[in-house]
């Protein structure tokens, strides 16, 4: 009897163990939040693991979150605009990671992070991404105030951007500089982002061992996937460029059917990319729907989601009746690296011989003109 006890005494002790392995204690004070409601998610591939709300007070804050796994984790606050428009958001962009003590303090535009041994060395690890960060704003103020003297707007972008690439340059060589020089400390798993594809495999090579196989290496394995396929993105646009032949892809549809671009040929189809989370691929929904209708029998659509769930892309479909074909994108390759996507939405125009007639990034009125020209005849 006194054995039964002791072992169940054992178990529970186990299970409170494995229970407190998973907890992220996030505590602090930010003067953004005063007496709001603090949000924060953990997420990763567009997808919200999870999302807590606490009311603050004055500032303070004092919550735990259910963590399995370490990821990305934002704290925000949504403040209201006047006249009906959409709440401006005020955010600290950090990783969650079980079993730790995270302590933010400061405000949304200058915040400090302290806690345990992990979070002190993130901090240390933001602090490399700094002057970046300053050069930014520096820019944005340049920005601003040469447009104000009348600068012509095309050649200051130019400008711009050739100096924003430089920053992100020096940002890359300093982050790589920096997990060299601290290959064991997992927090520098948070800086991976900082580092040009390019130089993906070396930055990861430069993480020990231990590090790039312990409880970070979920983390490390999608920024691999992440770098590997924005190289192959970048390979695929030359290819996939107007004029070319579309490549071809076979996919499951929302029914269960496969359906490969191949058998639409004959028709003009519209390759839609997007996904329920993208805000602009929903806003413009309603007049894809009104061209579909205007074009029938002309045109086809092909919707082909991109980074959500099997449910979400379900209920979306239906939640916002999308008349077209609609296929999920689990193929390999995946769809998205075959054609070279980076921005949503994307829309590709195949014409009926199948080749890529016209390419749309965003929502755009170049795509209904451009729909109008070749099928309105």
């Amino acid at each position: 009897m006194m054995m039964k006890r002791f072992m169940l005494a054992v178990s529970c002790l186990s299970l409170s163990a494995c229970m407190m392995a998973d907890d992220l204690h996030v505590s602090g004070n930010l003067s953004d939040v005063g007496n709001d409601t603090l949000i924060a998610m953990t997420y990763l591939n567009n997808s919200v693991d999870q999302t807590m709300k606490v009311v603050g007070k004055d500032g303070a804050f004092d919550f735990h979150m259910d963590v399995k796994e370490p990821a990305p984790l934002v704290l925000q606050v949504r403040h209201p605009l006047k006249d009906g428009q959409q709440p401006m958001a005020a955010y600290a962009v950090l990783m969650a990671v079980p079993g730790e003590n995270l302590k933010v303090t400061g405000s949304f535009s200058n915040y400090q992070v302290d806690g345990s041994a992990f979070y002190k060395d993130f901090e240390q690890c933001r602090k490399v991404s700094a002057s970046f960060e300053e050069g930014v704003k520096n820019l944005q103020r340049d920005y601003s105030a040469k447009m104000e003297q009348g600068a012509n707007p095309d050649s200051l972008e130019k400008v711009i951007n050739k100096a924003y690439e430089e920053l992100k340059a020096n940002l890359s060589d300093a982050t790589l500089k920096y997990i060299k020089a601290h290959p064991d400390m997992e927090a520098c798993v948070s800086m991976l982002d900082n580092v040009d594809v390019e130089n993906y495999k070396e930055v990861l090579a430069a993480l020990s061992p231990a590090v790039r196989e312990g409880r970070m290496k979920g983390l490390v394995d999608h920024f691999a996937d992440y770098a590997q396929k924005a190289l192959e993105r970048e390979a695929a646009k030359k290819n996939t460029v107007e004029g070319n032949v579309a490549p071809d892809f076979t996919l499951k549809s929302i029914d269960g059917k496969n359906i490969s671009l191949s058998s639409l040929k004959g028709k003009v189809v519209v390759l839609d990319f997007w996904g329920s989370w993208c805000v602009w691929c929903i806003k413009g929904m309603p007049k894809m729907k009104e061209y579909y209708a205007k074009y029938k029998g002309k045109l086809e659509i092909l919707g082909i989601d991109c980074n959500d769930t099997e449910q979400k892309w379900r209920d979306a479909v239906k939640k916002h009746e999308l008349p077209w074909l609609h296929v999920r994108n689990e193929g390999n390759p995946d769809v998205t690296v075959l054609y070279g996507i980076s921005g949503f939405p994307t829309k590709i125009v195949i014409d009926a011989e199948g080749k890529i007639s016209k390419v749309v990034v965003g929502e755009s009125e170049d795509f209904y003109t451009y729909l109008d020209q070749l099928l309105g005849k």
